[in-house]
């Protein structure tokens, strides 16, 4: 009976997409409706996505070896509340979650919002404040009798505001300063909340209408709330993007952090490849049009990163708080790859492969997760 009712939780994500599915046919004929003059006006974006997924290493542990199937399920709204000349409101919601098949107690929801606010003084200046927060909740207590000894629960809460201001030059460069401010709270672990002031410049150029080259520079300093540690944090970094019906990106980030604990100092190379190809067409034979919207898409993004601590105490430490504080990008290696088939302008079937790892490093503990994803979503 109980594993019954968990893989009937599991089914949920994918019995409200395919609810949301059999609607199509009343969505494609709301071209007149009130709703579609609203979503027209504030150039509302909204999907329903739901898939299956396997991960390889479900409590992200050194080592792990438990996995386990699990639904997703993930609702997004975008869109702008108003505009003026000078002034405009724009929303970004994010909120979903995970129901594993048999590790129950890593289940959890996520919540995501961002109220991006921007003010245009001059034609060439702009000021951009966006307050955001993420909730994560496992909705349980402890995972003490979960498969895992001694696993803890991953929830946090993270407050931040970021302020951008770009700033368009003569000869096609664009500068932009800015600065952020993040508040972290672990329960689970007081040690892992921190609170983080950024500050950042951006130095960007079109080289032509397809080309763009810059360079950046950021320092941050992080203080943990139940310790003495003080992290700083130096990086620099360049890049460079083609664009031609598609993409591709190549960074290199040089990061030096300091800290008051020296076990925690440490160096960074890290480079990111970013292609993203669309391809096909949906147009019709008799079509005026020449060319459609994409049917398909391929995306690749990977990222390598040569860290080096002192020693192995804080590459393991520093490893297990980056993991359960939802922040692996911070610290592996992962690559990232996606298709997706466009049968029609509002429904998208996806299959994804990602993976992290602390390969090619010097790291003597070993991890490595894979994540096997296919689902659908669906625009309204």
């Amino acid at each position: 009976m109980t594993a019954t009712l968990v893989i009937s939780k599991a089914a949920l994500p994918i019995l409200a997409v395919l609810s949301a599915l059999s609607l199509s046919s009343a969505h494609a004929k709301e071209g007149t409706s009130a709703y579609a003059r609203f979503q027209e006006r504030h150039a509302m974006q909204n999907s329903l996505q739901a898939g299956l997924e396997y991960d390889s290493n479900v409590y992200k542990k050194y080592g792990g070896s438990e996995d386990d199937f699990l639904t997703r399920l993930l609702v997004k709204s975008r869109g702008r509340a108003f505009r003026t000349d000078q002034w405009q409101l724009r929303w970004n919601y994010q909120g979903g979650g995970k129901v594993f098949f048999r590790e129950g107690p890593q289940s959890l929801l996520i919540q995501y919002f961002e109220a991006p606010v921007s003010f245009r003084p001059l034609e060439t200046v702009r000021f951009i404040i966006t307050p955001e927060v993420k909730v994560q909740n496992e909705r349980n207590n402890l995972d003490a009798a979960a498969a895992v000894a001694d696993d803890v629960n991953e929830d946090y809460t993270s407050v931040s505001a970021r302020l951008e201001i770009p700033w368009e030059l003569p000869g096609g460069f664009l500068l932009q300063p800015g600065g952020a401010y993040t508040r972290f709270v672990f329960p689970p672990r007081d040690e892992y909340s921190f609170h983080r002031e950024e500050g950042t410049l951006l130095l960007r150029k079109n080289l032509g209408e397809q080309l763009i080259a810059g360079g950046c520079f950021a320092y941050n300093r992080q203080q943990f709330d139940a310790s003495p540690r003080e992290d700083d944090e130096i990086e620099g970094a360049a890049f460079f993007q083609y664009t031609s019906g598609w993409i591709a990106s190549l960074r290199y980030t040089f990061e030096k952090g300091y800290s008051s604990d020296d076990r925690f100092d440490f160096t960074n190379h890290k480079i990111s490849l970013l292609l993203s190809v669309p391809f096909g067409s949906r147009a019709e034979p008799d079509s005026d049009e020449s060319e459609g919207e994409p049917m398909f898409a391929f995306h690749v993004l990977a990222t390598l990163q040569l860290k080096e601590f002192p020693g192995v105490f804080a590459e393991t430490t520093e490893g297990i708080r980056y993991l359960l504080t939802d922040a692996e990008d911070d610290n592996f290696n992962s690559v990232l790859v996606k298709f997706t088939y466009h049968p029609t302008s509002f429904l998208a079937i996806e299959s994804k492969y990602t993976r992290y790892s602390n390969e090619l490093s010097n790291q003597q503990s070993s991890f490595s997760r894979n994540l096997v994803y296919s689902g659908v979503r669906y625009s309204f």
